[in-house]
C-alpha cells in the first residue's frame, strides 16, 4: 500500500475501500489517512494520521525533497510500523523506517514547527522544504492547524497558568476549536489585561511560536483616563509577551481534513 505525497502540496490518493488486517501494533501509522507530514531533517519525519501524531525515525539519511518531488509512505496493507517492511520513498531514493513514535499534541507541534523555521529563515528554501500533506492548499498558508492558528479566526481568549488559551473558528482551523499558547516566562503583563493583540514575527498572519511571535497588551483603561482628564500624553506602549509554542487543546478528529 502506498500513500503518495508531494513537497508542499498533497493530492490525497483515492484508495478503494477493501478489507485489510488490523494494525500489527498500537503505534502503527495508517498511511491511508495521513493529513500532515513534514521532513524535520534527513533522519526525522513528523506526520499526523487518523487523529494521531507520530515521529518517524529513518534508518539512513533520506534526501530532503525539493518542491515537486514525490514522497511516498510504503508499508504492508498501508500500515507503517517501524520495521524492515516500511519505507519512505523520496524521488528515486528509498529510505527504511527504523522506528515509529506516538507523540502528544505539544510534542508534535514543537517537532513539526522545526521543519518550518529553517524555511522561513533561509532564502534558499528548496533543500529544506517540508512535506505538507493536505487535501487542499490555502494560498499563503505557511503553517499547519496542528501547530498554528490564524489571528483572523480568533474568537476569545483567557489566561491560564501555562499562558493563554484561545478559541477559534473550527471551520477555518482544521476542525480545532481552541489552542494553548505558551509564553516565554511568566508574562506578568497579562494580569488584569482586557485587550490583547497576537502578532506574527514573520508576517504570515498566523501564530505558531515562530521567532518573533508575541502577544501585545495595551492598558486601555489608563489611556481612557488620560483622555478624560485632558492630559496631553501619548498612548502607552504595548507590553510584550513572547510566544514559545502553540498546540491544539483537543485531539484531532479521526477523519482526514483539508484547510479551508
Amino acid at each position: 500500500m502506498k500513500t503518495p505525497m508531494t513537497a508542499g502540496l498533497l493530492l490525497l490518493a483515492c484508495v478503494p475501500a477493501m478489507a485489510r488486517e488490523p494494525a500489527p501494533a498500537a503505534d502503527c501509522v495508517d498511511a491511508r489517512r495521513v493529513d500532515d507530514a513534514r521532513f524535520v531533517n534527513a533522519r526525522v519525519l513528523a506526520l499526523s494520521a487518523a487523529g494521531k501524531r507520530y515521529r518517524l525515525d529513518l534508518a539512513v539519511d533520506c534526501p530532503l525533497p525539493t518542491s515537486g518531488t514525490d514522497v511516498t509512505l510504503v508499508g504492508p496493507q498501508g500500515w507503517v510500523c517501524g520495521d524492515s517492511k516500511a519505507f519512505v520513498r523520496a524521488g528515486e531514493r528509498t529510505c527504511p523506517i527504523a522506528a515509529v513514535h506516538v507523540l502528544g499534541v505539544r510534542e508534535y507541534a514543537v517537532l513539526a514547527r522545526q521543519a518550518v523555521v529553517p524555511r522561513l529563515a533561509n532564502d534558499d528554501v528548496a533543500a529544506l522544504a517540508p512535506v505538507e500533506v493536505r487535501a487542499k492548499r490555502r494560498r499563503g498558508f505557511a503553517g499547519s492547524p496542528h501547530f498554528c492558528f490564524n489571528v483572523r479566526d480568533l474568537r476569545a481568549w483567557n489566561q491560564t497558568p501555562a499562558g493563554v488559551q484561545v478559541q477559534v473558528s473550527p471551520r477555518r482551523s482544521g476542525g480545532y476549536s481552541g489552542y494553548q499558547v505558551e509564553m516565554e516566562g511568566a508574562c506578568p503583563e497579562l494580569r488584569g489585561a482586557e485587550t490583547v493583540a497576537f502578532r506574527s514575527g514573520v508576517g504570515i498572519g498566523q501564530i505558531c511560536g515562530h521567532p518573533g511571535d508575541h502577544l501585545a497588551v495595551v492598558d486601555d483603561r489608563s489611556w481612557v483616563g488620560i483622555i478624560e482628564t485632558g492630559f496631553d500624553a501619548r498612548r502607552p506602549a504595548p507590553r510584550i509577551c513572547r510566544i514559545r509554542a502553540v498546540y491544539p487543546l483537543e485531539p484531532a478528529p479521526s477523519h482526514e481534513r483539508g484547510i479551508e
